[in-house]
């Protein structure tokens, strides 16, 4: 998997005061509160669409975030900010991400099953 995308990820919620501690992620805002991968997903990842970064660096920080916290709900604020006032988001950059996910040796059911919904909300 892209070691550096999960990397800016990582340094990225540190930077918004949620890091990993060895049985989950904790914020600086409630410290003693543990918080699993979801949590932090539902949380954070929509927020990576707000950086004020090139549309293309919010998509390789978004599929960081995915690689970190392998969480169905990234993929979904990848498709609401493709589909959103916004998008659509670099179509090279996007299907790239999806690409490497899917070639990688780990496990990509959260790519994998975001792709199924996706074409099924499509009518396909």
């Amino acid at each position: 998997m892209e070691m550096r995308a999960e990397e800016a990820a990582r340094r990225w919620l540190a930077d918004r005061g949620v890091s990993r501690v060895r049985d989950g992620w904790v914020s600086d805002e409630e410290p003693d509160v543990l918080l699993n991968a979801n949590q932090v997903a539902h949380a954070r990842a929509g927020d990576v669409f707000a950086e004020d970064l090139d549309p293309a660096d919010q998509v390789r920080l978004a599929f960081g975030l995915l690689d970190l916290l392998d969480e169905y709900r990234v993929t979904c604020e990848i498709r609401f900010a493709n589909e959103g006032a916004e998008g659509p988001l670099p179509a090279d950059v996007l299907w790239d991400g999806y690409r490497r996910r899917l070639e990688a040796d780990r496990d990509a059911e959260a790519v994998t099953y975001s792709l199924w919904v996706r074409d099924r909300c499509a009518g396909r």
